[in-house]
Formats: C-alpha cells, sequence, structure tokens
C-alpha cells in the first residue's frame, strides 16, 4: 500500500513539475561559420591499394589554406536552462550547448 501512495505521489509531482515549465522554443536560422573550402575525391581509394581501410569516404586532399565566413543553416532549442545549436549542412553536428544559468558553453567549441 505504502509503495502504491509513494509512486501515486511520484507521478503527481512529475506532472505538476513538467507542468509549471515553460514550453522548449525550437527555430531555424542562420550562423556564419569561418570555414575553409575543400573538395571531396569523387573517387575514393581502396584500401588494398593505399593500405589503409577509408572506403567508401572520400578523402580531403585538397583544402585550401584561406578561410572565408560562410552561411550555414542552424537549428536552435531552448529551454529556460540550455540553448542547443544544431547545423543539419555540416551533417547534424551540435555546434553548441549554452548553460544559461553559467552563461558558459558545456562543450569546447571550435
Amino acid at each position: 500500500m505504502i509503495r502504491r501512495g509513494s509512486l501515486l505521489l511520484f507521478i503527481l509531482l512529475i506532472a505538476s513539475a513538467s507542468l509549471a515549465q515553460e514550453p522548449v522554443k525550437a527555430w531555424e536560422g542562420t550562423i556564419d561559420l569561418p570555414t575553409y573550402d575543400w573538395k571531396d575525391d569523387p573517387y575514393p581509394r581502396f584500401w588494398a591499394l593505399d593500405g589503409k581501410i577509408i572506403y567508401p569516404y572520400t578523402m580531403e586532399e585538397v583544402i585550401s589554406t584561406t578561410k572565408e565566413d560562410r552561411t550555414y543553416k542552424a537549428l536552435y532549442l531552448e529551454n529556460d536552462y540550455l540553448k542547443v545549436t544544431c547545423l543539419p549542412e555540416l551533417g547534424g553536428r551540435i555546434f553548441s550547448v549554452l548553460n544559461k544559468v553559467t552563461g558558459k558553453e558545456m562543450f569546447h567549441k571550435n
């Protein structure tokens, strides 16, 4: 009987806490990042010829030495505590997670 009462109390606390929070905001925007231009090799190397197991991924051998600002599409998720920036054009990578309580990034930002 005590377990049922504790479980019911726990569920009510979770439900009331979730109702008290503001909803998560999500929007799409753009972000400018300094980027080195590259071109993928359309003919990937085979490991038998090169000794490295990299197939079917292309090599990025021709990378520019100058960086230029490039605009990327960004997806933002934000609540009272975190602001997350995701870059879908770069494979869906999480670019930034900002802790709004401390004002600091959670991870190293390149």
